[in-house]
């Protein structure tokens, strides 16, 4: 898994733009397509070029959309600290604005997060791969907001399904999430979702395959520790499951880039910086490890 990173942006106050900008730029480099953007107030709906920084920041509601696979990824900048996540698994039809992203097929092949408040990031770290994570072409990425403090203060994660662990009629073999912290990387996470081939609906997806009552929760060690042969922490590629109450619950598949922590550590702790680097996310009370830029030091 060679890492494209755009990590340890400082931030002219707490503007998302400059993170979604980061994200944007690297996933055009690494193997997505631009498929329609729009200017925000008073602005264009265009196809081409893709935004630039400074209109991601110039005005409010500028969006973008790009696709690889069966993803089409919409994101919308509300305001400095507002954000609007939608992930679709068919092509948008429906011509939008300058202000309003295309809508998709059908509310059921698309989910949103909207209005997603991420207020008093002064970082932003973007991450994703150069090469396929799987055979259905997903690349796996990752946009983290922090404080000058190391708080993680929201996170879009969209993290792919190795082969053969997901069934191989299913279209969409990723889960997807957005939340205002960091806390779909914790115990006790909720905000992952999935898509449901057989009836093709967007449902929530049971992290790391363990429920509590029905509740979505990850497996944590309790814990685990280092390996004692060699000293470096322990982490496991995380599983997914169908929630329990869900139609035809059971295995969802295993994902590719996201480890499950079996050290509790937060951020900005890492391991390996070397090779391989990842930096842990989440809380001390349960936590994921995302791929990092070999060699740098979070901020």
């Amino acid at each position: 898994m060679a890492k494209q990173t755009n990590v340890n942006i400082a931030t002219v106050g707490a503007d998302v733009g400059y993170g979604i900008s980061a994200l944007m730029t690297l996933l055009l480099a690494n193997g997505w397509t631009l498929v329609s953007a729009g200017t925000g107030t008073a602005g264009v709906r265009r196809t081409t070029p893709a935004l630039s920084l400074a209109e991601w920041i110039a005005a409010t509601n500028t969006w973008q959309i790009v696709t690889r696979g069966s993803v089409w990824l919409t994101i919308k900048r509300n305001s400095a600290t507002s954000i609007d996540v939608r992930f679709a698994v068919t092509a948008p039809t429906t011509v939008g604005s300058a202000t309003v992203a295309d809508s998709q097929v059908t509310a059921a092949n698309e989910t949103a997060i909207t209005a997603l408040g991420i207020a008093s990031s002064t970082r932003a770290h973007a991450i994703t791969v150069d090469s396929d994570d799987n055979a259905t072409g997903i690349r796996s990425f990752y946009l983290v907001f922090t404080t000058a403090a190391f708080a993680v203060s929201g996170a879009i994660a969209f993290s792919a399904l190795a082969n053969g662990t997901y069934a191989t009629a299913n279209p969409a073999p990723y889960v997807v999430a957005a939340v205002s912290d960091g806390s779909i990387f914790a115990s006790s996470s909720g905000g992952w979702r999935y898509w449901y081939s057989p009836t093709s609906i967007w449902t929530t997806a049971n992290p790391f395959g363990v429920v509590n009552n029905g509740s979505p929760h990850f497996a944590v060690l309790t814990p685990a520790g280092v390996d004692p042969w060699n000293g470096k922490d322990v982490a496991f590629p995380a599983a997914w499951s169908r929630l329990q109450n869900a139609t035809q619950p059971g295995f969802l598949g295993v994902s590719v880039s996201v480890l499950a922590g079996s050290v509790l550590r937060n951020y900005p702790n890492t391991t390996d910086l070397a090779t391989d680097a990842r930096v842990y996310v989440g809380t001390a009370n349960g936590n994921c490890l995302i791929p990092w830029a070999d060699g740098v030091v979070p901020l």
